[in-house]
């Protein structure tokens, strides 16, 4: 993939109320992402926003684990 995508993160599990959205460009199978938030967020997404055509959307948000 070789294209601008949003990547966001929620502070709820229902993903309803979006803390940070950022457009980032994906241009390798693997990347990382840091960002500097307000609140202590609970789920990480692509396309936070479901603005892109995906079959599957529930496989585009993962649940954070503090480390």
């Amino acid at each position: 993939i070789n294209d601008w995508i949003d990547i966001g993160v929620f502070f709820d599990k229902e993903e309803e109320h979006l803390l940070f959205e950022k457009r980032v460009k994906i241009d390798r199978p693997e990347m990382s992402f840091s960002f500097v938030v307000d609140s202590l967020p609970v789920k990480a997404a692509i396309d936070p926003r479901h603005l892109l055509i995906d079959r599957v959307y529930d496989d585009n948000s993962k649940t954070l684990v503090l480390e």
